[in-house]
This record gives structure tokens, C-alpha cells and sequence, in this order.
């Protein structure tokens, strides 16, 4: 298909940018030539691809690396010497604007009839005060959403063409709402900073920093 990031060109020159043809191909002018052309074509968006897919498997890795650090390091105790509190709780309360921002963040992300899922999702997290229940519906949505790629796949296998992708155009909303639900868990994580201040030496009785 006609896309600027094909490139063709001569042994010694370019052949230019290309001009779209035939009703969306790509097409060059080539001189008359009494011997054969070699010609070499080149997809050059292929770079920057592969960097931003290495970008993202650097965060996925420093991510894990952190999850890790914070499982395997005990938090250290407050000030006065207290134990803090487990960071998540079997009956957590969330905070009330909870429901609202979800469903402002999947209307304004994916579109206004998504709102009432995160409407929904978040008052049930409000009655259920279950520990990582967003977590869950995040990962949740990311399995169902895998899956209904690998079913379609299975029945129809469309074939590997430009328009392959439209085939799973109906999950685009799923994907984002897990994308939003990830995001809402992040709104509302434990601020694991009190946690971490390491308890000050001093003689006699300990003051606050």
C-alpha cells in the first residue's frame, strides 16, 4: 500500500518520493533503459519501530525489577516505631471520587457509552471493598481481550493482509479500558513513601523529623 516510508533507489541515486498509483500502490518513474534496473526498496519506518518496541520491553523489564525490590524489601517503621499497616487491606476503603473519575477517564480515552462500565466498575469497588479488585479487573479485561484475539483468528483466519488489523477493530475499546482501569490503579495505590523513611538515631526519646 502507498505509505511515504517506502523508499526506492538506483545503484547511484534515488528515485525520489513515491507517487501513489493504481488506486493506492506505490509507484516510481523509471527512465528507459536498454539493460535491466536494480532497483532497492526500503521500509524505513522499520527503525523508529524498533525502537519504541525496545523502549517498551525496557519498562516492562524495569517495571518487574521494581515489583521485585518492593516485594522483597520489608518497610521500615515510622518515626515513633510503629509497624505500617499492610498495603493492602482486606476491606480497603476507596475514595469516594473513585467511580466518577473511572468513567470521566473512559469517556474522555475511549468514548462516551464506555463511561457507564467505569461508572460501574467503580461503585463496585466502593460496596465490595475487595483488596485489588481493580488490579483484577485490569487483568481481567487484558486475558478476555487476548482470547477473543486468538477465537476470531481461529474462525475466520483472515487473511495477512493491510487489512488484517480491522479484524479486531471491536476490541479496541476492551484493550483501552484495561489501559484506563491500570491507570485508575495507579490513581489510588498506597503512597508507600511513609513507609520507607528509615527511623532517625537519637538518644533518649526519638523526635519527628
Amino acid at each position: 500500500g502507498f505509505n511515504d516510508g517506502w523508499t526506492a533507489a538506483e545503484p547511484d541515486a534515488s528515485l525520489g518520493p513515491p507517487q501513489q498509483i493504481d488506486g493506492g500502490f506505490n509507484g516510481w518513474w523509471l527512465s528507459p533503459a536498454g539493460q535491466p534496473v536494480i532497483i532497492s526498496l526500503r521500509w524505513t519506518a522499520q527503525t523508529p519501530l524498533w525502537g519504541a518496541m525496545g523502549g517498551s520491553l525496557a519498562i516492562v523489564l524495569i517495571a518487574m525489577v521494581l515489583v521485585l525490590r518492593s516485594r522483597n524489601r520489608p518497610a521500615a517503621p515510622d518515626f515513633l516505631g510503629r509497624s505500617p499497616r499492610p498495603l493492602y487491606e482486606e476491606h480497603r476503603r476507596y475514595p469516594i471520587w473513585l467511580p466518577i473519575v473511572w468513567g470521566a477517564l473512559c469517556a474522555a480515552l475511549i468514548g462516551p457509552s464506555w463511561a457507564m462500565w467505569g461508572l460501574g466498575a467503580g461503585i463496585a469497588a466502593q460496596v465490595l471493598r475487595k483488596r485489588r479488585l481493580i488490579e483484577l479487573t485490569a487483568l481481567s479485561s487484558v486475558l478476555v481481550l487476548a482470547a477473543s484475539v486468538v477465537l476470531r483468528e481461529r474462525r475466520f483466519s483472515p487473511a495477512p493482509n493491510g487489512a488484517w488489523p480491522g479484524v479486531f477493530e471491536s476490541f479496541h475499546g476492551l484493550g483501552m479500558f484495561a489501559f484506563v482501569t491500570l491507570l485508575v490503579a495507579a490513581l489510588v495505590a498506597d503512597d508507600e513513601s511513609r513507609l520507607e523513611r528509615p527511623m532517625p538515631r537519637h538518644s533518649g526519646r526519638p523526635t519527628p523529623p
